[in-house]
């Protein structure tokens, strides 16, 4: 996924499939506030449990904690910067 628009389309998708998401942000070279915005909106819009983001690099866990979003995606302290 390259752009917010397209990861926001494919989230809605399975969200409304059902389908429990964890997405992976290990090949994430950078983020923005357009990106940090539909994984919000994901966020918010699953069930307790049902998002959870990981392996996220450096410069986007960094993007995460600035902004308190940490907790909100689920980015807990076991799946930070690329452990699996």
């Amino acid at each position: 996924m390259q752009s917010a628009p397209s990861l926001d389309r494919e989230l809605r998708r399975s969200q409304a499939a059902g389908q429990r998401l964890i997405v992976d942000l290990e090949h994430v070279e950078f983020m923005d506030c357009a990106g940090l915005r539909v994984l919000v909106g994901a966020a918010a819009r699953a069930n307790r449990g049902a998002f959870i983001v990981r392996s996220a690099p450096p410069q986007v866990q960094r993007l995460l904690e600035l902004t308190g979003h940490t907790s909100v995606l689920g980015l807990s302290a076991e799946i930070r910067c690329h452990t699996t």
